[in-house]
């Protein structure tokens, strides 16, 4: 686990599967999802924009950072996450 900098609302203009454009903005954990998975659509992985700094095992994870926002890990390991 890790932490990556993200927007926190991006706005998504597309074309649904008919073709209908399609215009939309998320905000918050939706806005998070959204960028990754239009990461992957590029061929980015999440290992590609994580902080490495920020790497963690699941029980140094759940020891130190779970519940708390991930500027709190970001001020704490020494990293921006603007």
């Amino acid at each position: 686990m890790g932490v990556v900098a993200r927007h926190r609302a991006v706005r998504v203009q597309a074309l649904d599967a008919d073709g209908q454009p399609v215009d939309r903005v998320f905000s918050g954990w939706a806005a998070r999802i959204v960028q990754h998975e239009l990461d992957h659509l590029v061929g980015r992985l999440y290992l590609d924009r994580v902080e490495t700094r920020s790497l963690s095992s699941t029980d140094n994870y759940v020891h130190y950072w779970a519940g708390r926002p991930p500027s709190e890990a970001a001020a704490a390991l020494g990293f921006a996450l603007d």
